[in-house]
């Protein structure tokens, strides 16, 4: 694999307010991956320690990278569009394993030691969904494959196709059970309109532990869309998109409630206290066309469910009678440091809105953004106080809003560099921004730009950056950050803890540093570069390779 390094730098103004230093930072590439084929997903995930992984999925390969050295760990090809990637210890020897299925098969798979655990048997034109979790409470994980008759039948307006469910208990996964349950699949013509269609089928499995009464009960649930057309005389139609949530008791395999929540698009599984609900966000939308009149409309819902219960709902944006695109993206994390709990924050026509859960209360609301998509959150100790909302606008250009009280905090010029995901991948509660290009995954970081056209700018706290390139050969840069005039002094260790090397020992005026270290002159091998600011002490580790 050919490992291709660029460095760009986007700036980034800061608006603070009248009270409040005005800083300018700058995205700067610090690493970056290239595939052998376009890349089509991305995921990160910490499997071996506290740093995370790279998982890139092309059309035929996955990728498995160690995101601090660059080291393929490990991948496979020969594969058919892959993707819907999950990330359970299967084997129970302390580490996360992966799952994940392509056109053909599910697959099992102990990446750090490279072993197969389990294929699937080959899927076909019934199959609509999987997933992994103990379903059956016996410490190990199960896998869950779920398929569907492949047929409709005309004049049966009450015609219910089967759904299968076919369960393969860990860790052999050679036991194998199966329940079925019924969802309607029928069209017919009527006397009153030419023809008529009522579809749904399940599109999500997922298995949860949910709290019930006085306890936690675990759940197999299976997500449904469910799409309805009437063709009606004389050109006229209407239909519309919807969908429901099957809620299944894992001892008997019975249906114990089915919610309609519209086609599912999102879903996470919060503990609220002693509490564990179900959080899941919906899509519905109708349309009808009678002469001349054309309408149209369509809602997203958050609805929570116990394992028995809805215990809330809310209808996020409503948009009637048009066409226009109103959503504007969502995100759900632990976003207000001044709230206990979850928050969910989302876009609605030019205004922000953040609400708690489970109780649904709006927090606070942002009026005053036109035209945007939220993206993610931003976590950074160094640049901001708190979490951060990030969204793009019409103009694509990146902004940054306050988790705690939403006013924009920064901008950010992108320059066309599409962000498809945040992580904090070194785990040092910083975090990394990921673009896709081709074949090629950009990484980038924040800094402080300090400059001629920005001499005052001055960092909110001292730092030591991650060297760049590392792996390296011969030469290496290290940056660092002071927020004060002080005494520096850079070092470079081997392995064993001796000196090899000061780069730096100085008095240096508050601002971004660098220093280079040619190591054409030591050998090939493991060392550690250390800064001294005042109170100021942190070590990092780089690998030299000859």
């Amino acid at each position: 694999m050919r490992r291709q390094i660029l460095t760009t730098m986007l700036i980034v103004i800061i608006a603070s307010s009248a009270f409040c230093q005005v800083d300018t930072l700058m995205l700067v590439e610090v690493n970056s991956f290239e595939v052998s084929g376009e890349i089509t997903q991305i995921y990160t995930e910490s499997i071996r320690d506290n740093y995370k992984e790279i998982y890139i999925c092309t059309n035929d390969h996955i990728y498995v990278y160690d995101s601090q050295t660059n080291e393929l760990i490990w991948s496979r090809g020969e594969l058919i569009n892959p993707q819907d990637l999950l990330f359970e210890d299967i084997n129970n020897d302390g580490f996360k394993d992966l799952a994940f299925r392509d056109s053909l098969n599910i697959f099992l798979y102990d990446v750090i030691n490279s072993d197969l655990i389990w294929t699937s048997p080959v899927l076909d034109s019934t199959y609509k969904c999987y997933t992994v979790g103990d379903y059956n409470d016996d410490g190990w994980i199960d896998a869950a494959i779920v398929t569907k008759e492949p047929f409709t039948r005309s004049g049966d307006d009450a015609n219910l196709d089967t759904v299968w469910v076919d369960l393969y208990d860990g860790p052999f996964f050679n036991t194998y059970f199966q329940f079925t349950i019924l969802m309607p699949n029928s069209w017919y013509y009527l006397v009153s309109c030419n023809y008529f269609s009522n579809l749904e089928y399940p599109i999500k499995i997922i298995i949860n532990k949910l709290s019930g009464t006085n306890n936690l009960f675990t759940k197999i649930i299976i997500f449904s869309k469910i799409q309805v057309y009437h063709d009606e005389p004389e050109g006229n139609y209407s239909g519309g998109t919807s969908g429901r949530a099957w809620i299944i008791n894992v001892e008997d395999f019975e249906i114990t409630n089915v919610f309609i929540c519209g086609q599912h698009l999102h879903n996470y599984t919060l503990n609220h206290g002693d509490l564990t609900y179900l959080h899941v966000l919906s899509f519905l939308d109708s349309y009808s066309q009678f002469f001349e009149d054309y309408y149209y409309s369509n809602s997203n819902t958050l609805k929570s469910f116990s394992s028995d219960t809805t215990i809330g709902d809310r209808n996020i944006w409503l948009n009637n009678n048009s066409t226009n695109t109103i959503y504007q993206g969502f995100t759900l994390n632990d976003i207000n440091e001044n709230e206990n709990g979850y928050e969910f924050c989302f876009g609605y026509y030019d205004s922000l809105y953040q609400m708690s859960l489970p109780s649904y209360d709006t927090i606070w609301t942002n009026n005053s953004i036109p035209g945007f998509i939220i993206k993610d959150i931003y976590h950074s100790n160094i640049y901001f106080p708190n979490t951060q909302i990030l969204f793009e606008n019409n103009s694509h250009e990146y902004k940054f809003c306050s988790g705690t009280d939403g006013n924009i905090t920064a901008l950010l010029s992108n320059q066309n560099i599409a962000i498809e995901h945040i992580s904090d991948l070194n785990s040092d509660n910083n975090d990394e921004l990921l673009s896709i290009d081709g074949s090629t995954l950009h990484i980038y970081n924040l800094e402080y730009y300090v400059g001629i056209d920005n001499p005052t700018a001055v960092p909110r706290s001292t730092f030591l950056k991650a060297n760049y390139p590392n792996p390296f050969n011969s030469s290496t840069i290290i940056k660092y950050a002071l927020n004060r005039e002080q005494q520096v002094t850079l070092e470079i260790y081997d392995l064993l803890g001796r000196h090899v090397e000061t780069l730096v020992d100085d008095y240096q005026a508050a601002g971004l540093h660098q220093a280079v270290w040619n190591a054409e002159n030591v050998s090939s091998g493991v060392y550690f570069y250390k800064l001294i600011a005042g109170d100021f002490v942190k070590a990092k580790k780089m690998l030299m390779l000859k």
